[in-house]
């Protein structure tokens, strides 16, 4: 009679459990991989002081004004791609501080001035004028590649004799 009652409790418990359920797999992982893209631009020399400068004046990173277009020997800047894929490159500036400052325009004027930059091959003319806004410098600058470049401040007349400083930025994008 024992026999039979355990008998019968293991052919319900069958029942009421599906074997089906107990070999199912009721979850999977899925492994996820992504090689991030790694955007990374370097610019020597990282500074550069012009020393004095008159009114009514131009004045070249380099010194005396390069050749027109650039050339490598008329580039001050050497900006290099050290990322993993090719880049675009902005470029802007700010507003010139110390004393009264300088605003940055499209023409000189009192407490005015223009500053331009360009890249190797451009022509003068050519040079793009910094403002405060990026903008588009340098095309699909390849892995590992370098591109020289050069700028010019363009002053016109002072209001205090007080020591300017400003910041160009250069700001690369994946291609």
């Amino acid at each position: 009679m024992k026999r039979l009652i355990i008998s019968v409790v293991l052919a319900l418990s069958l029942l009421i459990v599906p074997v089906s359920g107990a070999l199912a797999v009721s979850s999977q992982d899925v492994e996820v991989t992504a090689d991030p893209i790694y955007v990374s631009i370097s610019n020597t020399p990282t500074s550069e002081a012009l020393g004095l400068v008159a009114e009514n004046s131009t004045t070249w990173a380099i010194g005396p004004a390069p050749a027109d277009p650039l050339v490598d020997a008329g580039c001050t800047f050497t900006v290099t791609n050290d990322g993993e894929v090719a880049v675009n490159i902005n470029i802007q500036a700010t507003d010139f501080t110390g004393g009264l400052g300088w605003t940055l325009a499209s023409t000189v004027g009192e407490a005015t001035v223009v500053m331009k930059a360009g890249k190797l091959g451009d022509a003068h003319t050519a040079m793009i004028v910094l403002t405060t806004s990026s903008e588009a410098f340098i095309s699909s600058l390849a892995t590992t590649s370098s591109m020289k470049w050069e700028f010019n401040l363009q002053t016109g007349t002072f209001t205090d004799g007080v020591l300017k400083t400003n910041a160009i930025t250069l700001t690369a994008t994946a291609v």
